[in-house]
């Protein structure tokens, strides 16, 4: 009897740690250089909180992993975090680890690639979101259409993506009926 709840504990304990993943950085999803860049991960976490790694195979860019967090709590899902001055390159790994023994590794990235610093972020649409440079919110008070166009005079003081744009859009046409209170501050 013991045994077999043994083996099951093992079971459950194993698949618990199988389910828990990286989602951001991967190999589609970059960061910079001492720029705020965002960790991310999903599933069930070993433990309660974990340390933060960066690692890469190649020692003419990183001679060994690097902490890059202490400590974090596994319950917030993602964080925002600068991994300081790193050289720019290919192959780099994030680590959570075990706080105590970090060579008990929880949950590893895919290889990443680290831009220079000062590097743009790249324009990112949600799968199923629609372009932000042809986008439009419909709402009971009307409708706003985003056509990522825009005069020579608006241009000067308007944001450089369509992004920031359409979020001006929310808050002018959806803000009372879609966003609330907040919605309402901002009309």
């Amino acid at each position: 009897m013991f045994a077999l709840l043994s083996t099951l504990t093992l079971a459950l304990l194993g698949s618990a740690a199988a389910q828990f993943t990286i989602t951001s950085p991967t190999s589609e999803i970059f960061w910079i250089s001492d720029s705020d860049n965002v960790v991310s991960w999903t599933g069930t976490s070993p433990a309660a909180q974990f340390t933060v790694f960066i690692a890469n195979p190649n020692v003419n860019l990183l001679t060994d992993r690097t902490p890059i967090v202490a400590i974090l709590d596994a319950f917030r899902g993602s964080y925002l975090l600068n991994p300081g001055a790193l050289p720019a390159g290919t192959g780099y790994t994030i680590q959570l680890t075990d706080t105590l023994n970090s060579t008990n590794i929880y949950a590893e990235s895919e290889a990443f690639e680290l831009k220079p610093a000062g590097s743009a972020y790249p324009t990112v649409t949600p799968a199923g979101a629609a372009d932000p440079a042809t986008a439009t919110q419909s709402g009971s008070m009307g409708t706003a259409t985003s056509t990522g166009t825009q005069s020579s005079a608006a241009a000067s003081s308007a944001p450089a993506n369509g992004a920031e744009t359409m979020g001006l859009a929310w808050s002018k046409v959806g803000g009372v009926v879609g966003l609330g209170v907040v919605g309402a501050l901002l009309v």
